[in-house]
């Protein structure tokens, strides 16, 4: 990861998924000594699980994130959708007759794995319409909020860069560089 191989140039790296080890274990202990960040961890805290086994829970699915993208890590969620499924209903056939395997079938998100997905949500900077990209819906939405201060109908905080209780001009050079840094970005 440090040699950039994907060639993206972007430092804000996160890793997610089914990593097959433990949070005390070597691969994990090896990512946080490379100065990653185990959100399961520090956000939803000991009591997290991905997996349940005999009676057991824990987890091997990380959400691991470079510190210049934590900033940006607005929320992170276990999506309980696999793990507390009972195993009969799971997408395993064996051990099923013919008839449980048409019946217990259920073409939805349930039981799909053994293990449940872990769900982020990052802030796209400039984005304040919240659609993911930053475009001129989130300038018109920027100048419809202009001169609105703290208190006032409409105020927008997300759009008080500079914390000063009213969105200005200088608020909008905040916005533009978070807009010309996403063009940028995205047409690599």
């Amino acid at each position: 990861l440090a040699t950039d191989p994907t060639r993206s140039g972007d430092p804000d790296f996160l890793i997610i998924g089914d990593l097959n080890s433990y949070a005390q274990e070597d691969p994990i202990t090896a990512l946080r000594n490379a100065s990653y960040i185990n959100l399961i961890e520090t956000r939803l805290g000991a009591s997290a699980y991905s997996f349940v086994f005999n009676g057991q829970s824990g987890y091997l699915d990380h959400a691991l994130v470079r510190p210049s993208l934590a900033p940006q890590v607005t929320g992170i969620a276990e999506s309980h959708i696999n793990a507390d499924e009972p195993g009969v209903l799971d997408y395993n056939v064996e051990f099923k007759t013919p008839g449980q395997v048409v019946s217990f079938y259920s073409a939805d998100a349930f039981r799909s794995s053994d293990h449940d997905p872990i769900v982020i949500e990052l802030l796209v900077a400039g984005d304040l319409d919240n659609d993911g990209d930053v475009d001129i819906n989130d300038r018109n939405l920027f100048r419809s909020k202009l001169g609105k201060c703290t208190g006032a109908p409409g105020f927008l905080a997300e759009a008080n860069y500079d914390r000063d209780n009213c969105i200005s001009n200088a608020d909008y050079r905040v916005w533009y560089a978070h807009y010309q840094a996403y063009l940028a970005k995205t047409a690599r």
